[in-house]
């Protein structure tokens, strides 16, 4: 405040009515005053001027000022603490009206915003990505005798980062029908949205760590996990969009195929290829054998097993599981037709030399015991191929070896060659033949043969054969020899006759030893029959009917009766007597 008049003068005034103060104006006639610090309108009234020279004179004075007391202004800053990174924040300035703020924004130049007249300003910030802080420096009043406050208030506008996820899934290749494990990693806390396929959103959170998992529903076909968004669970719910996606897929199904025979002889090795129309398919299989061995349960893509039979045909089935990336396809099942080998055989044996310096005298027959029909023949001598023979049988007339190889017409399976030796025996010629003389008490029979190279077996007509030359107690009559050598070369026969006459005989009409006579003489040979006393019975010959036990149509009793016979044994004439009985 100045005060302006009569220079030395002395100058009373009061403030606000009060007391009398003064102030002496200096030699220029002026003074300043600086008044306390107001609160409110104070008015300084001029009451006098004295002067302070000789003679002092002094002026009542009436005029008066007026010092208004302007409100001090005041601001203040509020709104968002915090907000999404990349987004804008809102501020609000409070203050008097129509008054002007100044402020900076992380310390830099002064800005400036005017309050409207309810002492508000709103501000919307830029997008921001880091925190920012708001001072306040001053705030001025509005008008001419505006007051300008000094402000230290700061308001700092705190960023939240956007949450951040990502999307893997174990594993990315699966089989069809089998479940994946999706990982979601990122921001603690956060609700991670994701669609399926492009379907409905789901949703999933983060726990404190940022991690989630979650196993998918079975997949059948290639199937995408889109991320969606990714919220944060809070008061600010920040939510960033996001882009990243996984493909789960499906591992082709493989499926398997062969090629290669399904029928095969005994002892043959198969060759079963195995393929998929999946470049890199892996097989296994299971074999289960019916009538056959040989068959393996496996791997790889060719099986090649040696399987055999033993008399009869045989099944092998095979279970063939192809797989591609772990990824099992449909099993298929082959059944392998074992054929049996045909199973000829032909013995050894001998042909007959009817002496040393002829051919065979017969052959010896090679019989495979097989049939025409089912089965073709290929014969070899000492290993050379016999053209034209194809039979079941052969008739061998050399001696050496000879073997044979039997097919199968309908498997066209070919046996092992099966061998036989051929060799040469000498063929008894001729029989000699001793006997006993006629009326012998031991009858026999001794056979020997003529040249051949035996071993020999005899027989007397319907008995077995005996390894003996020598035939005792030969019942008389006419007997038939037989004689064979054990390789069937020899076989010869002759005839011998015993002579004896019977001991007794019966004729009582049973057919039954009803007659008595003498068998094996010559024709003209004679028989006269006595009784004890010497009495002629009965005269026949060997070649008749025979005593029926009647002496002139009478019968004789049972008795002792006695008889000689007049023979030609060996070109001598002989006479025999000896008696027989008659039984009744």
């Amino acid at each position: 405040m100045s005060f302006n008049g009569t220079p030395n003068a002395i100058v009373t005034y009061t403030v606000d009515g009060g007391a009398n103060q003064s102030i002496t104006l200096d030699t220029n006639g002026l003074a300043s005053l600086t008044t306390p610090a107001l609160t409110a309108n104070s008015t300084y009234t001029l009451v006098s001027c004295t002067s302070s020279v000789l003679s002092t004179c002094s002026a009542t004075l009436s005029s008066s000022i007026l010092i208004t007391v302007n409100t001090i202004p005041t601001v203040a800053i509020s709104g968002d603490t915090s907000i999404c990174s990349g987004t804008s924040a809102s501020l609000t300035f409070t203050g008097i009206a129509s008054a002007t703020v100044q402020y900076t924004v992380n310390n830099g130049p002064n800005q400036t915003i005017n309050l409207n007249s309810n002492g508000i300003a709103n501000l919307t910030t830029a997008n921001l990505t880091a925190n920012a802080t708001y001072t306040l420096v001053s705030v001025t009043s509005p008008g001419t005798n505006s007051c300008t406050q000094l402000v230290s208030q700061s308001f700092t506008v705190n960023i939240v980062a956007l949450p951040t996820a990502t999307i893997t899934a174990t594993p990315i290749l699966v089989c069809s029908g089998q479940t994946a494990t999706l990982n979601f990693n990122g921001t603690p806390n956060t609700l991670v949205t994701y669609t399926v396929n492009g379907g409905t959103n789901q949703t999933i959170t983060l726990d404190g760590a940022g991690l989630a998992s979650v196993n998918t529903s079975t997949i059948t076909q290639n199937t995408t996990f889109l991320l969606v968004s990714a919220s944060l669970i809070g008061t600010s719910n920040c939510l960033q969009s996001l882009s990243g996606l996984v493909l789960v897929s499906i591992n082709p199904t493989p499926i398997a195929s062969y090629t290669g025979s399904l029928n095969y002889c005994s002892n043959e090795t198969t060759a079963i290829a195995l393929a998929s129309t999946i470049a890199g398919t892996t097989f296994t299989w299971t074999a289960l054998q019916n009538g056959t061995s040989g068959a393996i349960s496996g791997s790889g893509s060719t099986i090649a097993d040696v399987l055999s039979v033993n008399g009869t045909d045989g099944i092998a089935t095979y279970t063939i599981t192809p797989f591609y990336n772990g990824c099992a396809g449909n099993p298929i099942t082959i059944n392998v037709t074992v054929y049996a080998l045909p199973n000829p055989t032909i013995t050894s044996g001998t042909i007959c030399l009817f002496n040393s310096s002829t051919i065979a005298s017969q052959p010896y027959v090679l019989n495979t015991n097989l049939n025409t029909t089912d089965y073709s023949f290929d014969w070899f001598f000492n290993g050379v191929f016999i053209p034209n023979a194809n039979g079941s049988t052969y008739n061998a007339i050399q001696i050496g070896t000879y073997s044979l190889i039997a097919t199968n017409n309908n498997t066209g399976c070919i046996s092992d060659a099966v061998f036989a030796t051929v060799s040469e025996t000498q063929q008894g010629q001729s029989l000699i033949i001793n006997q006993t003389e006629a009326f012998s008490n031991n009858p026999f029979v001794l056979v020997n043969v003529v040249g051949g190279d035996g071993p020999f077996l005899y027989q007397l007509d319907n008995s077995s054969f005996q390894t003996s030359n020598v035939f005792y107690n030969v019942a008389s009559g006419t007997h038939t020899i037989t004689v064979v050598d054990t390789s069937f070369c020899t076989n010869l026969t002759a005839t011998v006759t015993l002579i004896n006459y019977p001991h007794f005989f019966t004729p009582n009409n049973d057919g039954v030893n009803d007659t008595w006579n003498i068998k094996g003489l010559s024709r003209n040979s004679k028989i006269n029959i006595f009784d004890r006393f010497g009495k002629l019975l009965k005269q026949i010959t060997t070649n008749g009917y025979g005593w029926d036990g009647t002496y002139n149509r009478e019968r004789v009793l049972s008795d002792d009766y006695w008889f000689t016979i007049e023979y030609i044994e060996n070109g001598e004439e002989k006479i025999f007597k000896a008696h027989f009985s008659l039984k009744r």
